[in-house]
């Protein structure tokens, strides 16, 4: 609690000990070393994906891990 108040308070702080969002997906292509780093299986990958309304990964535009461990999707207009 005290590096989350001393962080809130100092911008260079935030920058070292906040990590920063990692993409997962990028033009509809798993990046697959970015899931090790995060320690994601395939399975957990599409669970979040589900979770926010994807079906096909040929959707995604871009795909982020957040540094809350949430899953944000930017997914391609319909046509």
């Amino acid at each position: 609690m005290l590096v989350d108040c001393a962080a809130y308070r100092s911008a260079t702080l935030r920058r070292r000990v906040v990590p920063r969002p990692l993409a997962l997906v990028r033009n509809g292509t798993i990046l697959r070393s970015n899931l090790r780093k995060e320690f994601l299986t395939e399975e957990e990958r599409l669970q979040k994906l589900r979770g926010n309304g994807v079906s096909d990964i040929g959707e995604v535009i871009t795909a982020y891990i957040e540094p809350d461990g949430e899953v944000s999707v930017l997914k391609k207009r319909k046509r």
